[in-house]
């Protein structure tokens, strides 16, 4: 077990200490997150490629196995499915798919619950509301937790429930067992005030039989579509290590494994640690052959509670594995600067002190000591922690906020103006660049106005923590017409639609269809049709445009592509991929063209590339489907990221959250919000305590002593966490730590004002056209009494009432970096603070609308990012039939060979005659007699065989039943072939009947198809040594129309020549036989 501290690996590299030498593929490393497993197996491509045994080693690479927990788990129980009786070709459920079939299994629970009276669910509906709320859960959401929760800790709510009888019996909580859990815990008695507890347990006892309901027809769901959630592809594996009649599985896999290593081992479960310890054997007396194991964390970013990670995993393994010495711990920190690790430890030593105080008392398993960081970079310029103080007097939050954003985006451009750094590869000093700068906050709400200035001003951003796709204009414009295409006679979709990009249309235009009397009623877009046939058939004129001359003409076309796309989506929806719809109404409308015409349309048109993906990935949902799946997204904030324009890898400033940040570093951090804290109101929350048991908080503050215990824990442990969050967050920086926040007592200012108290002060300038030009004052040398550095003559400062950067920190001592009494740093850091800043806009303002434009435009090439992403290649393969429909219909054939749509009168029923039997049946039935017979005798029989092996539509076998009149006709018309002299002749000698065929023409294509008749020679007749190829067209027609139908057919006729003459080495005649008329005819 191995204590990592921040920035302890000079290289980011650490290999473990191996006992013997082993392949590539005995190895399994777990890390936290999918885009860690790639960079790991990234790096340890590149050692190899840099040694000695690269050539023998790089072929082995990817039979490492390094990857997320879930993929090694996934990977156990597909190679021991049998022995666990699944099915391993089971589909792993992504996240927000998973979530949306739990909440359809909770909601359907709750309503059944609803028809019991039960005045418990009944309570919890008036209190909970059945959905999401501003910074409320709805009752669906709180059962998914408890849902969870029971699967995550089934050992304890075997402790809290009441035996069963019978699976069919219903699941409670044992009240009483609970309560004995209080009275011997030595924190109280719960009959002292069991009234004011009394609720509460009660509706946990409701909540957990609604969430035990649902978590059994969630599993059997599960299990009938042989698919696995997350959860389950751990507490499966679980089973499969721990149970003894799985032990030959174990034993399989110990035998296949030398070494386990579990990064970021801080955020972990029980149920990990479960799956470590199997398979390292620690535990068992049985001295068999187990792989090593190497867990490495650090318990200081134990960041992931919300996500079920238990820091008391992390200190049981300890006691089990170090006993009271602790794991080894690595505490050095090559990564920031020694004046900034000082700061960082003067907080988060006091910060992690101060919260441990309530865990030791509540939750001793919880806490975590402060172990200092000792920095062992030297000091170089760009040093510093800066606090930009956004106090405003008689502020709102709002007016904080703002100047916030303010002050943040003034020191950015500051920094890139005048900003030094070092290099983190060359280590060598240089100005600074957008990309060595972070701005985190603890939310993502905390980044929006941020993110919002520095577009004013130019600068390219970067957020990672952005939720925004749903909300973004253009992809609102597409769901709307998604939407219409399902409900066509939806007037706010039609006019959200036609005030769209889709066509651009005036309010005063649309005004004029609902208002003209000829239009008629009806749905909007149905009066938009009935009016645009109006002014082409010249009955009234257009509605004119005063703003400009020729807008008339633009709406009008673009009413009529609008329109056209429209009736396409209507006509094939659900019958093709709604990405196909989309992607056809995008080209027919130019949308994106008009997208251009718009600030950030890179931006927009990026989104729109990612919508588009994400409905290819779910194609195989219907489009009311997905749909459903789009809003319940929302619903649960299972929502899309925006399309980022650019990757952290470019040149520009990113924005994170910090918990997305862990593991990054930058020169420069910002740590925006740092006034607020989390919500400390547990009212309406349910809690399950491991020692004493489930609760549902009450809204008030007045609870019994079992609910206050429970929640002084849980609010202990919460606030903890808090300020490890901080930790975290200034880890991140390199160089330089910049914190905003007003001067107060909240959030992570309770740690951090303490210091900051004595900052120095300093004011913002950037002189770019958005302030006026400032004088610099000539800086005089600080003495050692100066009352606002407090330091001696080792820095400049400005005078009082000047502008200007500093940079301040001085050696306090000439000790050495080392030495204890400098807490490892050997630097004094003082702080800097701003309280001013340029004047950054506000919002863009509206300008008065200009349509000049019109008038200068220019033809030029499409911008690529504005193209469509071009159809790739189409298959080579091509049919005789493919291509004479391309010839004759080409809109037939783009629907049924692009699109694959069938003809609806392939599958649809209707009522049927004789007559109305399909043409394509009709022609199989013919073809397999044709293909078969050899005497008249046999056509019965070969009929109903051929019948029985075809699927015919609903009312078709009723027609074809022996004795039918259809039938009988049918009949009468094959006899009349077979016994023909035209047969006789095609079938004496050698021939060949449905000959298929793939041919290489000399274009490149391959072409297929099936010859109905072939004949090598003609027999006695002229030009013995010329092949005969016929074909049976069984489609009715007229003798005197046979010639002119034939003519319809030289493509095809064409393919089976060339067939035929690459095949033959001779060109053959090729003759199309019509059944009916009972005709032929040479082509």
């Amino acid at each position: 077990m191995l204590g990592l501290d921040v920035g302890s690996c000079e290289d980011g590299t650490l290999i473990p200490p191996c006992a013997e030498p082993c392949d590539l593929n005995e190895i399994a490393a777990i890390t936290f997150t999918q885009k860690a497993a790639s960079e790991l197996k990234q790096k340890l491509r590149s050692r190899i490629e840099a040694s000695d045994q690269a050539a023998e080693l790089r072929w082995e690479i990817d039979n490492a196995s390094v990857g997320t927990i879930h993929g090694f788990c996934g990977r156990l129980l597909r190679d021991h499915a049998l022995r666990l009786g699944i099915d391993p070709w089971f589909r792993v459920l992504d996240e927000r798919e998973a979530t949306r079939g739990r909440h359809e299994i909770i909601r359907t629970t709750v309503m059944l619950a609803t028809e019991d009276e039960s005045t418990d669910i009944a309570l919890l509906l008036e209190r909970l509301g059945l959905h999401d709320r501003s910074f409320q859960k709805g009752l669906i959401s709180v059962t998914d937790t408890v849902l969870r929760d029971i699967r995550w800790h089934a050992a304890e709510y075997t402790q809290w429930t009441r035996e069963r009888s019978s699976v069919d019996e219903p699941a409670k909580l044992d009240t009483e067992r609970i309560l004995d859990l209080f009275d011997g815990s030595g924190e109280g008695d719960a009959a002292e005030d069991a009234g004011e507890d009394d609720q509460g347990l009660r509706l946990a006892g409701a909540l957990y039989s609604l969430a035990h309901q649902a978590l059994s027809a969630w599993l059997t769901w599960m299990e009938e579509e042989n698919v696995r959630d997350y959860d389950s592809l751990i507490l499966d594996a679980r089973r499969l290590l721990t149970r003894p009649e799985h032990r030959a599985a174990l034993k399989s896999i110990r035998r296949n494994l030398k070494i386990l290593i579990i990064d970021e081992f801080q955020d972990t479960d029980g149920a990990q640690q479960d799956i470590a310890f199997a398979l390292a054997g620690i535990g068992e007396s049985d001295d068999g052959e187990c792989p090593q194991l190497l867990l490495v964390g650090d318990p200081k970013q134990s960041i992931y509670r919300f996500r079920g990670a238990d820091i008391s995993v992390w200190n049981r393994v300890r006691a089990v594995l170090c006993g009271g010495e602790g794991p080894m711990q690595l505490t050095m920190n090559f990564r920031t600067q020694p004046g900034v690790v000082g700061f960082i430890n003067d907080v988060c030593s006091e910060a992690l002190e101060s919260t441990s105080a309530d865990l030791e008392a509540t939750a001793p398993e919880l806490l975590i000591p402060y172990s200092p960081l000792v920095a062992e970079r030297a000091a170089s310029p760009g040093e510093g922690v800066d606090w930009l103080d956004c106090t405003v007097e008689d502020g709102k939050t709002s007016d904080i906020n703002a100047q916030e954003a303010r002050l943040v985006v003034s020191r950015i451009r500051q920094l890139l103006k005048e900003g030094r750094v070092t290099d983190p590869r060359s280590t060598a000093g240089r100005t600074v660049r957008c990309r060595d700068i972070a701005v985190l906050a603890r939310t993502r709400a905390g980044l929006d106005l941020v993110e919002r200035g520095l577009r004013e001003v130019d600068i390219q951003v970067f957020n990672g923590a952005s939720l925004g796709l749903s909300d973004r204009q253009e992809i609102i414009d597409l769901l709307t017409l998604l939407r219409l295409f399902r409900s066509p006679e939806d007037d706010y979709y039609g006019f959200a639609f036609l005030r769209s990009p889709f066509v651009g249309l005036r309010d005063e235009t649309i005004a004029r269809f609902r208002l003209d009397s000829e239009t008629g009623s009806g749905p909007l877009l149905l009066q938009a049709v009935r009016f645009l046939h109006r002014v082409d058939a010249g009955k009234i004129a257009w509605f004119e445009a005063p703003e400009k001359e020729g807008i008339a003409d633009i709406e009008r076309e673009a009413l009529r592509r609008a329109l056209s796309a429209v009736e396409f989506g209507q006509a094939l929806v659900d019958r093709i991929p709604p990405s196909e719809l989309l992607e056809s109404a995008l080209r027919q409308t130019d949308y994106r063209l008009h997208l251009l015409l718009r600030p950030g349309a890179d931006e927009a048109l990026a989104s729109i590339e990612l919508f588009g993906a994400l409905l290819d990935e779910h194609r195989h949902l219907p489009l009311a489907s997905f749909l459903d799946l789009w809003g319940s997204w929302g619903e649960q904030d299972l929502g899309v990221p925006q399309a980022p324009l650019y990757s952290a890898a470019d040149d520009v400033v990113t924005l994170q959250t910090i918990h997305t940040a862990k593991g990054l570093e930058w020169p420069i951090v910002f740590l925006v919000g740092a006034g607020t804290g989390p919500r400390g109101a547990l009212g309406g929350k349910y809690i399950s305590d491991p020692h004493l048991g489930p609760v549902f908080m009450p809204a008030s503050k007045v609870c019994g002593k079992r609910a206050q215990a429970i929640a002084s824990r849980e609010l202990a442990a919460g606030e903890a966490e808090h300020a490890r969050l901080l930790y975290v967050a200034m880890t991140r920086a390199r160089d330089r730590l910049i914190l905003a926040a007003p001067a107060t007592d909240s959030g992570y200012m309770r740690f951090l004002r303490p210091h900051l108290i004595n900052a120095a002060s300093s004011h913002l300038v950037v002189n770019e056209g958005l302030t006026p030009p400032v004088e610099r004052r000539t800086p005089t040398q600080a003495t050692a009494s100066d009352p606002v550095t407090r330091t001696g003559g080792q820095i400049e400062v400005f005078d009082d009432d000047s502008k200007g950067q500093l940079d301040i920190f001085v050696h306090s001592s000439p000790i050495g970096p080392n030495d204890p009494e400098t807490d490892g740093t050997g630097f004094t850091l003082i702080p800097v603070v701003y309280r001013s800043a340029d004047p950054i806009q506000g919002l863009l303002q509206r300008v008065p609308v200009s349509l000049d434009w019109l008038d200068h435009l220019e033809t030029c090439e499409m911008p690529l990012f504005a193209r469509s992403i071009p159809e790739p290649p189409r298959s080579r393969l091509t049919s005789a039939t493919e291509l004479s429909m391309r010839t004759r219909d080409a809109a037939a054939w783009r629907l049924r060979y692009v699109h694959g749509v069938e003809e609806a009168w392939r599958f649809a029923p209707s009522d049927r005659t004789n007559k109305d039997v399909p043409a394509h049946i009709r022609g199989t039935l013919i073809h397999g007699v044709l293909e078969r017979i050899e005497a008249l005798d046999e056509l019965a029989g070969i009929l109903n065989e051929t019948i029985a092996g075809i699927d015919t539509p609903p009312g078709i076998d009723e027609h074809l039943n022996p004795g039918t009149a259809y039938r009988e006709a049918l009949e009468a018309e094959i006899s009349r072939i077979v016994v023909g002299e035209d047969w006789h002749w095609y079938v004496d000698g050698e021939h060949y009947r449905e000959l298929r065929f793939l041919h290489l023409s000399t274009g490149g294509d391959w072409k297929q198809g099936a010859i109905d008749l072939y004949r090598p020679e003609s027999g006695d007749v002229p030009a013995a040594e010329t092949p005969w190829v016929v074909d049976f067209k069984t489609h009715q027609v007229s003798a005197d129309d046979v010639e002119g139908v034939a003519a319809g057919y030289r493509v095809q006729v064409g393919i089976y020549r060339d067939a035929v003459t690459a095949l033959a080495g001779r060109t053959p005649r090729v003759l199309l036989h019509f059944t009916h008329p009972d005709v032929a005819t040479e082509v």
